[in-house]
């Protein structure tokens, strides 16, 4: 049996790569078929909810699963699912009731309830796969930025790399930021490499 997953996106890069993920390890284990759509705006998911009609889908066979991650894609998936069936499964902590949602795939750090449809993770789900042919001399820090779950404090940052670069002098660096990187911080730590 293929499953068809309805992967509903909000447009952001951090959202999508962790929506890819589930799919991703979904298609590792089990045939499936992948359709992405749109996240609809609040008056398009009423009209769908109300009507019960999805036209976004019309096209489409119908979900056995419905996966979105962002708060923009919880209605789309609420209205997905009031019409064309198909279970739910949230990357995140929703901001809605758990109880709307199938399966919430929510990460540690948000402190998810014990419930029986949430399974929690360590860190965010991705696409990237464990590389079991590491190279000894090659070293990756990546960089987040401020965020409401810890204190951002980018000189402290800054001589944590320094630190590390400094211990680790073999080992050729790729430091890499986010879209939530300060922007003078890829700056700064540019010059700290070039000692």
């Amino acid at each position: 049996m293929t499953l068809n997953i309805w992967r509903i996106t909000d447009g952001k890069s951090g959202h999508d790569s962790q929506s890819a993920g589930l799919c991703k390890a979904i298609a590792d284990l089990s045939s499936s078929k992948q359709f992405d759509l749109t996240a609809n705006s609040l008056a398009g998911c009423l009209r769908s909810f109300v009507s019960r009609k999805f036209p976004d889908g019309n096209r489409l066979p119908d979900p056995d699963i419905i996966i979105g991650a962002g708060h923009g894609t919880h209605l789309t998936m609420l209205s997905a699912k009031r019409v064309r069936k198909g279970k739910i499964v949230v990357i995140m902590k929703p901001s809605l009731p758990l109880n709307f949602f199938d399966i919430c795939v929510i990460p540690k750090h948000d402190a998810p309830p014990k419930k029986k449809n949430v399974i929690e993770t360590n860190g965010a789900l991705n696409t990237l796969e464990f590389n079991n042919n590491k190279s000894k001399n090659l070293g990756l820090i990546l960089i987040g930025g401020p965020s409401k779950h810890y204190e951002w404090n980018s000189k402290l940052i800054i001589s944590q790399i320094d630190a590390v670069v400094s211990r680790r002098k073999e080992i050729n660096w790729t430091i890499s930021g986010s879209p939530r990187t300060p922007k003078n911080m890829m700056s700064k730590i540019s010059k700290i490499m070039k000692k």
